[in-house]
């Protein structure tokens, strides 16, 4: 891939000035930083074992928003699954 300095530098630009449409805020600056919420795409939480995951997406549901959030957690437990859903 070659990339085109003027390309990447306008696409920055596009950002700083706010010219795209940014996904939605969940109200908390800490992880708003770093994460938008887009609907229609399918995101994925991963990490280490007992790195907070399942606590952090059981958080989401509880946020004043109407959004549809769904869970799943397959432990490490043979034939244990569990599903979180929630709809405001």
């Amino acid at each position: 891939m070659i990339a085109h300095s003027r390309k990447i530098q306008d696409k920055i630009l596009d950002i700083k000035y706010g010219r795209i449409k940014q996904g939605l805020k969940l109200d908390i600056p800490e992880i708003d930083e770093h994460l938008r919420y887009k609907q229609g795409n399918f995101n994925l939480i991963i990490g280490h074992a007992n790195s907070g995951k399942t606590t952090f997406c059981v958080y989401l549901f509880v946020l004043p928003k109407s959004l549809l959030f769904a869970c799943y957690n397959h432990s490490l437990q043979r034939d244990f699954d569990q599903y979180y859903y929630l709809k405001d």
